[in-house]
């Protein structure tokens, strides 16, 4: 191993330098692994290696990541992308933005992230780039995962672990990671919606998923993520009912974390500790515990662990029937909450100075080009704004969704695309059930508003990578490539039941809107007997009364409780239904 600090590896060349900083992150050993990227980074500067620069960029960002300096591997990430403009790295720049949209998803910047996944995404697809599309999807599910969409995030998390043939055992490592993360929120969120077998069902993967990542840490001897690993399977552990299991489990994550100065991982395994403690009737252990926690989350300014503390705490004291204390805790969470609030508008602040400071040196380093290279920053505009230009001209202004030019345009290629790698192909028609009275009643506007709405459900419930469009008035589209049966139904009925619940009276009080669905594969031979055997279904949907999904293809024989015997009443309007919807 090479050496740090007083003995500096100067005679090491930027691959061994590489090498080594690798090595320091498998033991968790990020310190070292830092302060090898202080001499690797200035040493591909000096050979004027901007893309070498950029990897080291990478490699520091996520060490710093794994640090728990966000802010500092946000700004390692934007530094590098920016050594890349002049340069043909796509790559590179695609690694960075995941690196960097995993950052801002910690710091509770989630559409910060999204915005860099979705370049990253184009970028990854245009590549064809099976490994890209892994890290992107895993950290998109990710960051859904922070906004609480637990539901659309497992099935973006499962869509990624499709192509972990693409990534080393670290990447299947990491998926295994967050589903487990997943399943900590998703399983009592479903407990809750009394969807049991479903809860059971994540439960029991979920189990098999964090025995597995332990495994792997195991047998690779990486510490940190072995330390990480623990403290998922006792939470999931917990959360199966073995709190005994769990406790022990936690335990060897506590250890392992103090004996390494892992402080988060520390806070994170004793976090997990009182429901555990609470299953074997702990009270006040539970309420001790938590106390400790609280204290050392504030004595290293960790916020975000301080507002989840003190409402357990608040709990717990109520419980207990200590209400005072309750109280206390109850106010100390929300004046936390207002700090935490006030430390992200802090960060976009610092992040946006920083970014300020490399549009100032990009501005200083245009200032000096010759003639012709502005006349090229010129034509340069022009096409950006015909791309522009071409980009509006194929998006519905209203719903900001694809329109039909843009339909005409990429159904063809999907369904070519479908029947050339002899995968599935699945239209879905969409059409808002008594529309008319809608807008009758309360006017274009609210008619309008309820648009818009339906386009947000529909980017929502549907997977990054389907094509949505208005297809015209209040009918919609959705192409799904690559889906199964049982996937496109579950897609579509999820939306229809976001449609019906929703809470259409911020609109208009009284409102209610509902959707029919028309589900048809593409097995035909041109696009449009597709669309045209969509449309068909979607009759049979009005037909047969509205706020339901008909398809040729029959529903899935086994499907989550409750997911299609639960269907309300439909008040039918007075007056006779428009006979073509």
């Amino acid at each position: 191993m090479a050496a740090v600090g007083d003995q500096p590896l100067f005679g090491a060349d930027l691959a061994t330098l590489m090498s080594e900083i690798h090595e320091a992150a498998g033991r968790g050993d990020f310190r070292s692994g830092l302060s090898l990227c202080d001499l690797a980074e200035p040493r591909a500067a000096a050979a004027g290696d901007a893309v070498g620069q950029a990897r080291v960029l990478r490699e520091r960002a996520r060490l710093l990541t794994w640090s728990g300096d966000l802010e500092q591997a946000i700004a390692a990430c934007e530094d590098g992308r920016e050594l890349l403009r002049e340069h043909d790295a796509d790559e590179i720049w695609c690694e960075l933005a995941i690196a960097q949209a995993f950052a801002l998803t910690g710091l509770g910047l989630g559409e910060e992230a999204m915005e860099l996944l979705t370049s990253a995404r184009t970028i990854a697809q245009a590549l064809r780039h099976r490994e890209l599309l892994f890290w992107v999807h895993n950290r998109t599910g990710f960051a859904y995962d922070s906004f609480g969409e637990h539901e659309s995030a497992r099935d973006l998390l499962k869509y990624a672990l499709s192509f972990s043939d693409a990534v080393d055992k670290q990447g299947r490592w990491s998926i295994l990671t967050n589903l487990v993360n997943n399943a900590m929120s998703l399983v009592p969120e479903l407990r809750g919606a009394g969807r049991e077998d479903e809860a059971a069902g994540v439960l029991a993967e979920s189990l098999e998923h964090a025995a597995e990542a332990v495994t792997y840490c195991e047998i690779q001897d990486r510490c940190y993520e072995l330390c990480l690993s623990l403290g998922n399977l006792g939470a999931i552990q917990q959360l199966s009912g073995a709190a005994e299991q769990a406790l022990a489990t936690l335990e060897k994550s506590h250890e392992l974390a103090v004996k390494h100065d892992y402080r988060p991982l520390q806070m994170s395994a004793r976090q997990h500790m009182p429901a555990a403690l609470l299953d074997q009737g702990r009270l006040d252990d539970a309420i001790e515990l938590l106390t400790d926690v609280l204290a050392e989350s504030v004595e290293l300014g960790e916020l975000l662990v301080q507002v989840d503390v003190l409402e357990e705490l608040a709990a717990l004291y109520e419980r207990n029937g200590e209400l005072r204390k309750a109280l206390a805790c109850f106010r100390s969470f929300h004046d936390a909450e207002k700090q935490l609030r006030h430390g992200r508008a802090s960060t976009r602040a610092r992040l946006l100075a920083h970014q300020a400071q490399l549009e100032q040196a990009r501005n200083e380093a245009a200032d000096a080009l010759a003639r012709n290279e502005r006349l090229l920053q010129d034509k340069q505009a022009l096409l950006e704004q015909t791309a522009t230009l071409e980009r509006h001209a194929q998006t519905d202004a209203l719903t900001g969704l694809a329109n039909r030019r843009y339909l005409d345009l990429a159904l063809p290629a999907m369904h070519q695309q479908a029947h050339s790698q002899k995968s599935s192909l699945w239209i879905a028609l969409l059409d808002l059930d008594h529309f008319k009275q809608v807008n009758d009643s309360l006017g274009h506007p609210s008619g309008d508003r309820v648009l818009v709405r339906i386009a947000e459900l529909l980017r929502a419930v549907c997977r990054p990578d389907d094509l949505i469009a208005r297809y015209g008035g209040e009918e919609f589209l959705v192409a799904m490539l690559d889906v199964d049966t049982d996937t496109a139904w579950r897609i579509c009925e999820r939306l229809r039941r976001r449609v019906q619940d929703e809470e259409w009276s911020t609109i208009a009080p009284g409102l209610t809107v509902t959707v029919s669905i028309g589900l048809s594969p593409d097995v035909h031979d041109t696009y449009t007997e597709a669309v045209y055997a969509a449309d068909r279904q979607l009759y049979r949907a009005k037909d047969s009364g509205r706020n339901q999904i008909a398809s040729e293809t029959a529903r899935p024989a086994i499907a989550p409780a409750g997911w299609l015997n639960e269907r309300p009443e439909i008040q039918e309007a007075s007056e006779p239904a428009d006979p073509k919807r």
